[in-house]
């Protein structure tokens, strides 16, 4: 509420404390001076920011005069290294306002103002957050002194509110030949100042020398506090012994890294902001147990701290959603990291991985550092939700990475990385041989990789199904869009993928490296781009698979294949779309049979090279059948419309053939045991370009249809320098 009447009392100034940092309990009183006396309701506050939170500062007195006095208690955790700001934004004014809401007035009842005089704050700090231990060191025995120096995160001090008896100190327990002692607190380093060591002493009756010495209990929580004494930093705060908490933890303003137990829920609000450090080890957010839930409104950081997610826990159930901001600073940090069955993780927010500052030391700029990922849950039956961003800028970071049996990924985001060897979705299903387990993904949105070594999706499992209608874009080399390892998996690919770099793929089908697996059935309709040298749009090698194609596929890059495919039982069937190969010996179709078991191919779409040395469909290897009835055409020399290089294999021609350039038949044969059926039609308008010229071999068969026809307008229409017996009904004047 804004009150800006003429006759309206007003704060003409503010009195504020010195500069300093106040600790936890200590009081910030403000001293507003009115133009006029006003009355103050007992329960009337006055809003004060700290960090990104909001606090209040209560009445205390002057109720009746002109000086009115608020004041605030700094709470535990409360943080603001920046400044204070006294009052609160108005939404429609956009100035910030005591925002009284009518509890001050004249003594005539008239409201006061809430407009805020010039006060300067941002000198008022605030440091609610105790101080911890780093480190207990190594025990050392003297004769019969035991002694052991723990180390702070900042200079404390140890008082004693008693009579400095013994009794009264801070303790450290330990074992000492398997028999329980207190080391109790002698000094710190620097006597009774302020200082990160303490030491602590047990005196036996014994000679320690050679002794079993080991700490009782865990580092952050060896030292006991008594009642009659306190450690404390020079704010005041006290040393949190007790890190871990439970129940339901509300963060709201700047909050140093949560600990939780078991079926404990932790909620970052929109103001709140938790950040780790140097010192965090396990989680900004640390869970520990089952049936654990978090949710970040606003913003958790891991700053510099490595090997410390945002959010880490370990145990089943638990369940993490994220609206807010993470921010990646370190190595090893993932945003949200799930040791535990049944997880369940949903993005809705923003997740920045950049390795920065200390973390990144000397790399330049760090993109070889990182191993951050946006998400990473291990453990069966867990279910993956991303609709938020994802923005990696450090090396081998990851959007989703999942490992498991029964796993679930639903992805409707967008995401770019800019380090090497990244990956936006990773999947990794071996643990079960179990047909039943089995991955599930769906994948929508838009995504971008910039560096080498990268992919889209990487699938590595033994059954599942992967759904895709997503746009994605690689500009690195050896890069990937999609990789599928393993066996048993169905997957529908739609969309668009673009490879720019070298030595890259569109869609990449195989088995396993020891072999296992196989069987994969792919649908894919996305067109596909590839730009460099050396790049194949589609690669198949997985034995048994199935690889249906109705995309237009398009490689600018030398060395270059359409589609690639190689190994046993594979087949093979284009529905529709296109291929077109730009780059010097390109291959629109690549097919290869290792002969195990026959490989097949039904090619009903259009090809056409447009280089020099590139052919429309090159056949190789064993055990092969194919049948063609799209249109092959080819503009570069040296460019067959289709190559027939090997044994045991059968090609039906009931399409189109036409190659342009010198050197170039329609159709050139090599082998043993090859059948050719031609009931479309041969066009060759090159020197040197025969309809079909047979190299080499035996048992060459070539049989025509009732409408064949083989045209070489500067050639034969049949050539066969070798003079290979060739049977069949065909004739050079077909």
């Amino acid at each position: 509420m804004t009150v800006n009447v003429a006759d309206a009392p007003w704060v003409q100034a503010v009195n504020v404390p010195p500069p300093r940092t106040f600790g936890t309990n200590q009081a910030i009183s403000f001293v507003l001076k009115f133009d006029e006396r006003v009355n103050v309701d007992p329960d009337a506050v006055i809003p004060v920011e700290v960090g990104i939170g909001r606090r209040e500062a209560a009445y205390v007195s002057g109720s009746g005069t002109r000086s009115i006095v608020f004041r605030m208690l700094v709470t535990d955790n409360d943080i603001d290294t920046d400044g204070i700001r006294l009052g609160r934004k108005d939404d429609t004014t956009g100035f910030y306002d005591f925002d009284f809401g009518g509890s001050v007035r004249s003594l005539g009842g008239q409201a006061a103002s809430d407009a805020i005089p010039r006060v300067r704050t941002g000198h008022l700090k605030v440091d609610g957050t105790g101080p911890q231990i780093v480190e207990i060191g190594d025990f050392v025995t003297h004769g019969n002194r035991l002694s052991v120096v723990a180390q702070f995160d900042r200079p404390v001090a140890v008082r004693n509110s008693g009579d400095a008896q013994a009794a009264a100190l801070p303790t450290i327990k330990a074992t000492v030949d398997g028999q329980e002692v207190e080391l109790r607190y002698v000094r710190g380093s620097n006597g009774n100042r302020p200082s990160r060591l303490a030491r602590f002493v047990y005196m036996a009756d014994r000679n320690l020398n050679g002794a079993e010495v080991a700490l009782v209990g865990e580092p952050a929580r060896a030292i006991q506090v008594p009642g009659e004494s306190v450690v404390r930093d020079a704010f005041g705060n006290a040393l949190d012994y007790d890190l871990t908490r439970s129940g339901e933890i509300v963060i709201d303003g700047k909050h140093r890294p949560v600990e939780v137990t078991g079926g404990s829920s932790v909620t970052v609000t929109e103001t709140g902001r938790v950040s780790g450090d140097l010192v965090t080890e396990k989680g900004v957010i640390y869970g520990n147990g089952d049936l654990i839930t978090v949710v970040n409104d606003g913003v958790i950081d891991t700053v510099l701290g490595n090997n410390a997610p945002a959010v880490f826990i370990e145990g089943s159930f638990a369940k993490v959603t994220n609206n807010g901001e993470m921010h990646l600073g370190g190595n090893n940090s993932p945003g949200i990291e799930i040791r535990g069955d049944d997880a369940v993780v949903e993005n809705a927010g923003y997740i920045h991985s950049e390795v920065v500052g200390l973390a990144a030391a000397a790399d330049e700029p760090g993109r070889d550092l990182g191993n951050n990922e946006g998400i990473s849950v291990v453990g069966d039956r867990s279910k993956v939700t991303v609709i938020g961003r994802f923005e990696g800028r450090a090396g081998n970071a990851e959007y989703v990475s999942m490992s498991g049996d029964d796993l679930t990924l639903i992805a409707a985001a967008s995401a770019e990385t800019f380090g090497v060897q990244s990956e936006i979705f990773s999947i990794s299903g071996l643990k079960s041989s179990d047909p039943a387990h089995r991955f599930t993904a769906s994948v929508q949105g838009e995504y971008k990789t910039h560096e080498q070594e990268s992919e889209f999706i990487s699938i590595t499992a033994l059954g599942g199904t992967l759904n895709v209608n997503a746009n994605f874009e690689s500009v690195g080399n050896d890069s990937e869009g999609i990789s599928i390892s393993g066996g048993d998996i169905v997957s529908t690919i739609a969309g668009s993928i673009s490879t720019l770099g070298e030595n890259s793929e569109g869609v990449s089908l195989s088995a396993l490296p020891d072999g296992t697996g196989g069987n994969l059935t792919s649908t894919i309709s996305a067109e596909i781009l590839t730009g460099g040298k050396k790049a194949e749009g589609i690669s198949i090698t997985a034995q048994g698979s199935t690889l249906n194609v109705s995309s237009d596929i398009t490689t600018r890059g030398e060395n270059s294949e359409g589609i690639s495919v190689t190994g046993n039982g594979i087949t093979l069937n284009m529905t529709g779309g296109s291929i077109s190969t730009s780059g010097y010996d390109s291959e629109g179709i690549s097919i290869t049979g290792l002969g195990v078991s026959m490989t097949s191919a039904n090619i009903d779409g259009d090809i056409q090279t447009s280089a020099a040395d590139s052919e429309g469909i090159s056949f190789s290897g064993v055990s092969i059948v194919s049948r063609t009835t799209g249109k092959i055409v080819t503009a570069g020399v040296g460019s067959e419309g289709i190559s027939i290089i090997g044994n045991d294999i059968y090609v039906e021609i009931d399409g189109s053939v036409v190659t342009t350039g010198s050197g170039a038949p329609g159709i050139l044969i090599d082998g043993n045991n090859i059948t050719v059926l031609i009931t479309g039609s041969i066009s060759t308008s090159g020197p040197d370009s025969p309809g079909i010229l047979v190299a080499g071999g035996s048992n060459i068969t070539i049989n025509r249809g009732l409408n064949t026809s083989v045209t070489a307008a500067q050639s034969e229409k049949l050539s066969n320098p070798k003079g290979v017996t060739i049977g069949g009904d065909w004739s050079p004047d077909v």
